[in-house]
């Protein structure tokens, strides 16, 4: 391995590839390689970074039998109530009219608003006027790259648009590579006993969120659906923590090695799981409060309001009068993905108003909707925003090191970083303690971005972890 100086960049790529959306000028981003899960990534990262909320490898079950497993859901919503939802596949390979029929039926399963199929390339005896038939269900083909136009006029402003920043797109598909990433450990072959329980625990956990969030068709029963599992399903990461300890009680160092940002794999996947169970929780309290159409006045609703728990009952009546409830899901995916959940001190001001911007809020808004976890997930004592140690930051309780280093990622660009060695890499804009912090978790991520570098990683805690970092991009 090399020293602190050896960097990597990982966020620029060779060449770039033009994607047909509508009739403005085509928008370039990186070209990756022929790669279904790649691909899948890159088509996320244009939503995410064109303000959609994406929700990921959707499945729906009903017992072991699989009814629906999506690429993409990706979801806006408005002030006026309006949810506009849409159903992304990707296909990097070859795909039929075949594939259609099967984007169709899903569309019609999930009640999407629109369906798009996503591919490298035109399907050759394209029929004009088969596509129109689909266009008018709402299902269509978009084409990156190739030489097939595919329906501008009908993908007009259903999603991206030529404004999106390159470098955005590039940055969120990092998000999204990494996301998976955290769950490889998940699929480890004979992991032992302990491991074995926690990989079941969080498998189970991960579907419940996954079937809630989309398979019932009303916004209520999504709501209560995943309410139920997060209460049930709570605490993963601790759980998780003192299965690999073998210690059911007390104090565990797995768990506390995770919080100082040295932990073991599948306690940062369980991490990871508890924080995308919450922002699930978030985006369905959104879709009921802006969807309910006063139903809640009636004594049937009333009564299945009831059925909650009281926290969440509570909260139900605090965030129906907020106006700008809308922007919550998009505020809290960029202030945990891109941000690493956390503020810091000494910059507060450019980070607020550079969510403000990316989000379409005003700094008032994000102030108010980064309070929302207290309000939906109460403490017995203090808040979800707090500090660690000496460092002049704020952080997320229960965010994952390797996300953390996500934002470390991005504050070298936000921040224009340059790219000396060692911590002047991050003390350029901020103080020695919180650049110390910020290189650690940095480190985490390229680590777990890196496999060649800690081939073991999956169930050992990386050493060596200051050998490399990431570069600005």
């Amino acid at each position: 391995m090399g020293n602190a100086a050896d960097l990597q960049d990982i966020s620029t790529y060779p060449s770039v590839m033009e994607i047909q959306t509508s009739p403005n000028p085509a928008l370039r981003i990186p070209d990756e390689p022929d790669d279904p899960l790649d691909f899948e990534d890159m088509v996320a990262a244009l939503f995410a970074a064109s303000r959609w909320h994406v929700s990921q490898n959707i499945r729906s079950l009903d017992g072991k039998t699989e009814l629906l497993e999506a690429d993409i859901v990706a979801t806006q919503w408005e002030a006026n109530g309006n949810v506009r939802r849409v159903l992304v596949e990707c296909k990097s390979g070859d795909w039929g009219f075949r594939d259609m029929y099967t984007l169709l039926g899903h569309k019609t399963y999930l009640g999407v608003d629109n369906a798009f199929l996503y591919s490298r390339s035109g399907q050759e005896k394209a029929s004009v006027t088969r596509h129109n038939q689909f266009a008018a269900l709402g299902c269509h083909a978009v084409v990156i790259g190739g030489s097939q136009k595919p329906a501008q006029e009908i993908f007009e402003g259903e999603a991206i648009g030529s404004e999106v920043d390159t470098a955005d797109v590039r940055f969120w598909r990092r998000v999204f590579q990494l996301r998976r990433l955290l769950l490889k450990s998940l699929h480890t072959k004979n992991p032992g006993t302990e491991a074995t329980e926690a990989i079941r625990l969080m498998k189970l956990q991960k579907l419940l969120v996954e079937d809630g969030l989309f398979a019932h068709p009303d916004a209520f029963s999504r709501l209560e659906s995943l309410t139920d599992g997060y209460q049930n399903h709570s605490k993963l990461a601790r759980r998780t923590a003192h299965l690999l300890d073998s210690s059911p009680e007390g104090s565990s160092q797995n768990f506390t090695d995770a919080m100082y940002g040295n932990g073991h794999p599948l306690v940062y996947a369980a991490m990871f799981l508890d924080c995308r169970a919450r922002l699930a929780t978030l985006t369905a309290v959104v879709d009921f409060l802006l969807t309910e159409d006063d139903a809640t006045s009636t004594s049937k609703e009333i009564t299945r309001l009831l059925g909650l728990p009281s926290s969440m009952n509570s909260a139900i009546v605090k965030l129906r009068a907020r106006s700008q409830l809308h922007l919550y899901p998009i505020i809290w995916q960029r202030f945990v993905y891109e941000l690493g959940g956390m503020i810091l001190d000494d910059l507060e001001s450019e980070e607020m108003a550079h969510l403000a911007t990316a989000c379409g809020a005003n700094i008032g808004t994000i102030k108010e909707a980064l309070g929302v976890w207290d309000i939906l997930f109460p403490l017995q004592g203090g808040s979800w925003l707090t500090r660690i140690g000496g460092e002049r930051i704020q952080v997320l309780k229960m965010v994952p090191a390797p996300i953390q280093g996500l934002g470390a990622l991005r504050r070298q660009r936000m921040h224009e970083a340059p790219k000396p060695d060692g911590l002047a890499y991050f003390s350029s804009f901020t103080d020695v303690a919180t650049a110390t912090f910020l290189k650690r978790v940095n480190n985490i991520a390229y680590h777990l971005c890196n496999e060649d570098d800690c081939p073991d990683h999956h169930l050992s805690v990386a050493k060596e972890l200051d050998a490399k970092a990431f570069e600005p991009f």
